[in-house]
């Protein structure tokens, strides 16, 4: 089993739309943020205008190398859930097409992304918490591809974002970046052949 703690991680926000499909449909965000302690994740009404948040996760694979992937999974700190929260599942997605450093344009890039690569509900989560999500077969297969260019960077978006349902309050949480995300792999263990003569 290998421990990889995240090497890069941020958020995007969009704000200010007095129109959802402005808002979710954007090439840019408003702004990036990578250098905080926490991120936002879903989206939002709050004031008359929408606000949407998405984030990106960076992890150096090279510790891999040579290596198969059998199992995944990926365990964050929540910082912090309105208590209002509408509930959403907290999707991870590729970001593969995310920049090193991100920047504003990588919103609109994970806009389509949509297949899930291991979501898991915010129903019931808490403040102050800790949680582990595994990775579906999809996800190790793109962890697989990734180990030979040695990294790999997600997406993590609000289901409601993917379907594209406007927010009616909060539907969002705040989690903690940098070394709180981390991926927890076990690989295939190495099989003889046997060899009958």
């Amino acid at each position: 089993m290998a421990l990889i703690l995240a090497n890069q991680s941020g958020y995007w926000e969009r704000t200010g739309d007095a129109a959802y499909a402005d808002c979710h449909d954007a090439s840019d965000a408003t702004a990036v943020y990578s250098t905080g302690s926490t991120a936002l994740v879903g989206q939002a009404i709050p004031f008359g205008t929408y606000r949407l948040y998405r984030c990106g996760i960076g992890f150096d694979l090279s510790t891999l190398a040579g290596e198969e992937v059998e199992t995944a999974s990926l365990g964050l700190r929540v910082s912090a859930v309105n208590r209002n929260l509408t509930p959403f599942n907290l999707t991870i997605v590729d970001g593969s097409n995310l920049g090193n450093p991100f920047v504003v344009a990588d919103y609109g890039d994970l806009l389509a992304e949509v297949i899930s690569y291991g979501l898991i509900s915010t129903s019931g989560m808490t403040e102050a918490t800790e949680y582990d999500f595994d990775l579906n077969a999809t996800g190790i297969a793109a962890i697989n591809a990734a180990i030979a260019g040695g990294n790999i960077r997600f997406g993590l978006r609000s289901s409601r974002d993917i379907n594209n349902i406007t927010p009616t309050g909060y539907e969002h949480i705040e989690v903690n970046l940098g070394t709180w995300f981390q991926l927890t792999v076990t690989t295939l263990a190495f099989k003889p052949w046997a060899i009958v003569i």
